[in-house]
């Protein structure tokens, strides 16, 4: 398959066949190439070419075609016909540090991001993470092979340091690869080191974003991130100081006691703008999902998020007993041991979603029928 946007830089599909001088072979089933929630939606030209071991380079058939994707049809949410969700895709580049397990199996990080689209994130927000890449995962170099730890470690300094370095590397891996592609950097480093329970580096929002807390600089704009209609842009997303990616640690150093699944999902639903907390307004300061004002809840929303001396609990969930995932959990949970995806979450998540970097939104167009 030559390259294209949907599928990525030119790879091999579909399996060898033998065929004897001077014959010619039917296949019994034509080879099926899926599509996933993670294959970019739109248009493209798709060229399949046939070739031997005997002839080389030349072309012995050619499959040539015009692709289209659409999305899925929407999900109604509660019992208004007129809260219709459709797909929003935010794309991302995946890439795994050398001396990381998924360095050696990249297939491993397709097959974990479907399952943070399929389990987690569609059905909870008909959001989906998008990759261009079905083969040829880029693998990046250690940043910092000489520091004593094995290749594919991390130390972590939050949001400085070595993590962004690797963002950074995947960046120009994709650009080398295949230019021009839109997303963000997610990388699987092998452990993080000197960084006690930490599983995932994702950088927030910018603290004029947040509601007035006790972060300095935080509530300048509060309101277009924490109210309905959210009213953040794309250069919220991407500016001169800070730009999105995600680097978390291999699934196969998380600890038994967590899920690799939904781990990933809450670093890249730190992308969206979700802060840690259960997703709900437990104190009530704030508007409901999809009514007009504000939006009170958790870490980047609430005013009181934060409780001194340590600032590390949430105010607003500090006094609630969990019942359950079902009823008050969420996948922002510091711990991401559940995966749900609030109604006040989601309204921040496909807000934030609509501006970040080649996002497709799958609503259809509206059609006059004048």
């Amino acid at each position: 398959m030559e390259a294209n946007p949907l599928f990525g830089p030119a790879h091999t599909v579909g399996d060898s066949v033998r065929v004897d001088s001077h014959n010619g072979v039917t296949m019994s089933e034509a080879p099926v190439y899926p599509t996933h929630l993670r294959t970019p939606l739109g248009g493209a030209h798709v060229v399949i070419s046939a070739l031997t071991d005997k002839t080389g380079n030349t072309v012995v058939g050619t499959c040539d075609y015009t692709l289209s994707l659409v999305a899925p049809p929407g999900k109604q949410i509660g019992i208004s016909v007129l809260q219709v969700r459709w797909l929003i895709q935010v794309p991302v580049h995946l890439c795994a540090i050398e001396g990381s397990p998924a360095a050696s199996t990249p297939s491993a990080m397709l097959k974990l991001l479907d399952h943070v689209n399929d389990d987690i994130w569609y059905p909870g927000a008909q959001i989906a993470f998008s990759s261009a890449i079905e083969t040829g995962i880029p693998v990046i170099a250690d940043p910092s092979p000489n520091d004593g730890s094995p290749k594919g470690d991390l130390a972590v300094a939050f949001l400085s340091g070595e993590p962004i370095a690797a963002a950074s590397a995947c960046d120009a891996a994709w650009n080398s690869r295949f230019p021009g592609s839109k997303g963000f950097p997610v990388v699987t480093a092998r452990k993080f080191i000197n960084s006690g329970l930490t599983l995932g580096v994702t950088p927030g929002p910018d603290t004029g974003l947040m509601v007035a807390s006790a972060k300095a600089g935080s509530g300048k704009r509060g309101d277009d991130l924490c109210g309905f209609p959210l009213r953040v842009r794309a250069d919220d997303v991407v500016n001169a100081q800070r730009k999105p990616f995600s680097v978390v640690v291999d699934s196969s150093f998380v600890p038994s006691s967590s899920d690799p699944t939904r781990n990933l999902a809450h670093e890249l639903g730190h992308n969206l703008f979700l802060g840690h907390g259960n997703g709900l307004d437990d104190n009530h300061d704030g508007k409901a999902a999809g009514q007009r004002g504000p939006l009170r809840y958790d870490e980047y929303c609430d005013p009181g998020w934060m409780i001194p001396p340590n600032f590390e609990e949430l105010a607003e969930d500090k006094n609630v007993v969990f019942t359950s995932c079902a009823v008050n959990g969420s996948l922002m949970f510091p711990s991401a041991s559940c995966p749900n995806v609030q109604p006040l979450q989601l309204e921040t998540a496909r807000g934030v979603a609509l501006v970040m970097p080649g996002a497709k939104d799958g609503t259809p167009p509206v059609v006059n029928s004048q």
